[in-house]
């Protein structure tokens, strides 16, 4: 029998929607890349005027997997598949900013900053015609000032206006959860202001990075504004009985009840030492020492106290650290590759290219490798070194890059414990971040009770997000009460009587 995809009709029903404003929600491993894919040929054979689609979202690494995705898709218009960054930064700020009162006697070519050296939009305003640099926030790292300029400049321009209007019927966000409230508000226009149509995808439940600016509910201020609203929930990764569970204490609405126990997903109770806890476990079998284990633990010193009380039991357990441009930066994923040049022997800038999907061609090639020699040969790193790298990389692909992102790239290289988290390996054994694991998967997940907090928004998303990395087997040790109160909690609230039906969800076994 094939693969059974639970939510096939809704997926056919998205793409039958035509060009409609849009809210997809999308679980995790539910495949949102591939029906963005496949909604963004729909909208193209759809529109028969001039006009165009935009695929925007926050990283390289995510336009980089939807340009590769498009190659094989047959397309006779240019589009244009962009970081929210960028897209703001090409089709609105430069063009337009001189078009506008307050961009009198400024110039286009400015320069950015992300140092955090600006107290109010005035002030910025200020910094842009005096000092011709676009800088950021300083107390208040949750206003995005280059968005509030933007929808500004949306506001005075009619030329502005026009471009878009003429150029794009619809855009493709991606990743929506991780949005800022200035963000919001310009898309919202974008969509009521200029009668573009949003087609949007996320998932606020991996919404993790709140901390660094994602507005709290994103969804629930979508709620407020008319989209056509269709969620996802077939999980392409997980165990079946791994995603039941998920959706059982995420999504109520999106559980499928079933008759049968389960024994993939896993509440371990004990009052042993999580490290010999996790030995019973190998020990009887309940986790195959023959696969991958990954253990997630959320703070670095634990976790690596943790991987050698495991080695102490003769246990070979790596402890992967999280560096600092695995702390929601948003071009994380660019910086990573910088990181595996300087640290990975068999990491080349071959390697670098296709990582990135950048022009490999024998010239570009020659160029790359004499712009990050000092990477390639391990040279002494400093910040200033660092920031000239990155400054002429960036003027090549027309993005930008903040001085936050360089200080900590530059943090992370001249960083010898760092290395371990980008050489390779072939171990199957790791402790890790939720953090560093998010966008990961694994054969078999540990995590522990304490960790998490049901009725906290941050740390119950950190539960999701733990919780869906492993594909085969997850268990959650837990040695306090805290954690099952929480759960037993979810449990009644969710019409769960009788330990016969809690077994249809989770299996719970004692250590």
């Amino acid at each position: 029998m094939g693969l059974v995809v639970v939510d096939s009709h809704i997926r056919e029903d998205i793409l039958k929607n035509g060009i409609s404003d849009t809210v997809v929600s999308a679980s995790a491993g539910a495949g949102k890349t591939t029906i963005m894919i496949e909604k963004i040929k729909h909208a193209l054979e759809l529109e028969e005027t001039h006009k165009t689609i935009a695929a925007i979202t926050f990283t390289i690494k995510a336009t980089s997997e939807i340009r590769e995705r498009l190659r094989d898709i047959d397309i006779n218009k240019e589009i244009m598949i962009s970081t929210n960054d960028n897209f703001v930064e090409v089709e609105i700020i430069r063009p337009f900013l001189t078009d506008t009162l307050f961009g009198e006697n400024m110039s286009n070519d400015f320069i950015i900053k992300y140092s955090g050296d600006i107290e109010s939009y005035s002030e910025g305003i200020k910094k842009l015609k005096q000092e011709n640099i676009l800088g950021s926030y300083q107390s208040d790292l949750r206003k995005n000032f280059k968005f509030e300029l933007a929808k500004n400049i949306l506001l005075e321009s009619t030329a502005a206006r026009q471009y878009l209007e003429s150029k794009y019927r619809m855009l493709f966000l991606d990743e929506y959860q991780d949005s800022d409230s200035e963000m919001h508000e310009l898309f919202m226009y974008i969509k009521k202001g200029l009668n573009i149509r949003l087609f949007i995808v996320g998932d606020e439940k991996q919404a993790i990075y709140i901390w660094r600016g994602a507005y709290k509910n994103i969804f629930d201020l979508l709620s407020k504004e008319k989209f056509s609203r269709y969620t996802l929930t077939h999980n392409f990764r997980c165990h079946p009985e791994i995603t039941n569970f998920s959706n059982f204490v995420h999504h109520l609405e999106y559980y499928n009840p079933t008759d049968k126990l389960v024994s993939n997903m896993i509440l371990c109770k004990t009052k042993l030492k999580l490290d010999v806890c996790l030995q019973n476990l190998i020990l009887t079998g309940e986790l195959d020492s023959n696969k991958e284990i990954t253990v997630l633990i959320n703070v670095n010193r634990t976790a690596e106290k943790f991987a050698r009380d495991l080695k102490k039991l003769g246990y070979d357990f790596i402890f992967i650290p999280r560096t600092p441009i695995d702390e929601g930066l948003l071009n994380a994923f660019l910086l990573r590759q910088l990181a595996n040049l300087y640290f990975d022997p068999y990491f080349s800038i071959y390697d670098f290219c296709e990582a990135l999907k950048i022009d490999n061609e024998l010239k570009q090639i020659k160029i790359y490798e004499k712009l990050f020699r000092a990477l390639i040969d391990k040279e002494d790193i400093d910040y200033e070194k660092v920031k000239m790298m990155c400054d002429k990389f960036v003027e090549m692909f027309e993005f930008s890059i903040s001085e936050e992102e360089i200080a900590k790239l530059t943090e992370t290289i001249t960083n010898p414990a760092f290395e371990i988290c980008f050489v390779r390996n072939e171990s199957k054994f790791k402790v890790m971040t939720v953090f560093g694991a998010k966008g990961l998967e694994f054969d078999q997940v540990v995590a522990f009770g304490r960790e998490y907090n049901l009725y906290d928004e941050e740390r119950r998303n950190s539960h999701y997000v733990a919780v869906t990395r492993a594909k085969e087997k997850m268990i959650i040790i837990n040695e306090t009460d805290r954690y099952i109160q929480e759960l037993a909690k979810v449990f009644v609230n969710q019409g769960l009587k009788t330990k016969d039906e809690v077994k249809k969800v989770i299996k719970v076994i004692n250590i």
